[in-house]
């Protein structure tokens, strides 16, 4: 059979039809006169023509839609298309099925291109048909290989519709369970690092002070970081809590039922579990024994088709409990060492509040004990070292045309004094309502509103102004929001009346 694009371009270079009223009588702007039957809107292709055909065959609806998405997906992997498509589609748990002729091919025309590397736009629920394909191993050629074509197409098209990504964190972690691949793939994920965190929780015992309260402060819901207390006294703060937890998590495990591990974070349960939940997907592996861990607190079971997963069932995020554990450190400690800037105490149960002021006690035992080397320096001393360096200099330096001279200690500068306003401060009066606001509640944003102020810039104004008073910034971000840091309310509010 001829190409149908060479007898295009010979009827169209045929002197005598092209003269012809069939040509004449038209006007045709942007697309060639005569179209191949491919490129034709009511053209049907006879792989969609066979792929509709088996979807709707009597067979089929005694299938299961994912078996049936499996089975049509094996039957067009390799079909590719070059067709215009300008509609929309749009399905819940979408599939061949539910796709008429122009949407199938206007989605194989756009699978072509992704397959070359070119990811355009296009209907959600195209996307979600060729992930679907993918979770299948559909158009690749290993489970390595559908991997990184699932992770390359989350990286590319979350640009433009952000709502693939819930579902993809999901499935990419379910793809290398499923298919038994390196682990290690999963070590950017969530689920990964919270696990190895956990572990080390697990294991207190046996890890450094250094790696066992990083990972406190990583899951505590209590910003230890902008506590002016724990800035002074890091290490200190740091022995406490280490000794706090190991005591802690050896209590637990001597007289409680449940350790301090599941206290934190909740027990460790074996719950039914869907792989690949919410996508159309074909269990056609149907293992009869699997297993696969995550990692040593998280393992995924397949027992004749049947899955289930087994981890710590609770909250996986910043913890409140140990937030409340470290404040209440926080607030304790500064009271011992007479700090002032006093906070709130979270906890109460005499248990905890014994186990804190017994390992207080313990580190200022050491320190009184082993008292810090101290260094004393006579300044007044500095005037003789500096005349005494200078006769040196004298010596060492010859020179017989021109004398030496007379060195002059270079003018201390004077400090500027920061100029106060009218309202006793260094703070301006739209910098003063915003202040206000914060300490006292108010709604900061109209405060800076009225004055044309931006809140951030506003902001910024303030910890400038303020950073010689206290010797930090007074006000952090939270979320986007303005918050004053705990430690400095009382003195601000000392500053700032109602």
């Amino acid at each position: 059979m001829a190409d149908p694009e060479k007898l295009i371009e010979l009827i169209l270079s045929d002197e005598k039809l092209r003269n012809s009223k069939y040509f004449q009588t038209k006007i045709y702007n942007d697309e060639p006169i005569i179209k191949p039957a491919s490129k034709m809107a009511n053209y049907v292709p006879p792989e969609i023509s066979r792929l509709q055909k088996e979807a709707f065959s009597s067979s089929s609806f005694y299938n299961s839609k994912e078996s049936e998405f499996y089975r049509l997906a094996q039957l067009m992997e390799d079909y590719e298309d070059d067709f215009e498509y300008n509609g929309d589609f749009s399905c819940y748990y979408p599939s061949y099925r539910d796709m008429n002729t122009g949407q199938l091919r206007g989605y194989f025309s756009w699978r072509t291109k992704v397959r070359k590397g070119i990811v355009e736009k296009t209907c959600l629920s195209f996307a979600f048909v060729y992930i679907y394909e993918l979770l299948h191993l559909i158009g690749v050629n290993s489970a390595e290989e559908g991997f990184e074509a699932l992770r390359s197409f989350y990286k590319a098209y979350s640009s433009f519709d952000e709502r693939i990504g819930s579902y993809m964190e999901v499935w990419l972690r379910d793809f290398v369970v499923y298919y038994g691949l390196d682990r290690k793939l999963l070590e950017n994920f969530p689920d990964f690092y919270f696990d190895k965190a956990v572990m080390v929780l697990e294991n207190c015992g046996s890890c450094s002070d250094e790696e066992l309260f990083g990972i406190i402060k990583e899951l505590s819901s209590y910003k230890i970081e902008n506590s002016k207390f724990y800035r002074e006294f890091s290490s200190d703060f740091e022995a406490v809590s280490c000794g706090v937890y190991r005591e802690m998590s050896d209590y637990y495990g001597k007289h409680r039922k449940n350790s301090y591990i599941e206290h934190l974070f909740g027990k460790k349960v074996n719950f039914s579990y869907h792989i690949f939940m919410s996508a159309v997907f074909y269990d056609y592996k149907k293992y009869a024994a699997y297993e696969y861990d995550v990692s040593d607190i998280q393992k995924y079971r397949c027992i004749n088709g049947a899955w289930s997963c087994e981890k710590y069932y609770g909250s996986r995020g910043r913890n409140r409990k140990l937030g409340d554990m470290l404040k209440t450190i926080d607030c304790l400690m500064r009271q011992r060492y007479d700090f002032g800037c006093p906070i709130n105490q979270e906890i109460e149960t005499k248990l905890v509040l014994k186990i804190i002021n017994k390992e207080i006690d313990k580190l200022l035992g050491e320190k009184k004990k082993n008292p810090p080397v101290v260094i004393n320096i006579d300044v007044s001393k500095l005037g003789e070292i500096r005349a005494a360096a200078d006769i040196t200099r004298d010596r060492l330096i010859v020179d017989d045309e021109t004398e030496l001279e007379e060195y002059k200690e270079p003018a201390k500068e004077t400090e500027e004094m920061t100029e106060q306003v009218g309202n006793g401060t260094v703070l301006d009066d739209g910098e003063y309502e915003i202040m206000r606001c914060l300490l006292y509640g108010g709604d900061f944003a109209a405060a800076a509103k009225k004055h044309g102020k931006m809140l951030s810039v506003a902001a910024d104004s303030i910890n400038e102004k303020l950073f010689d008073m206290f010797g930090d910034t007074v006000i952090i971000f939270e979320d986007d929001v303005p918050v004053v840091i705990e430690d400095y309310a009382d003195e601000l509010k000392g500053m700032i009346g109602r």
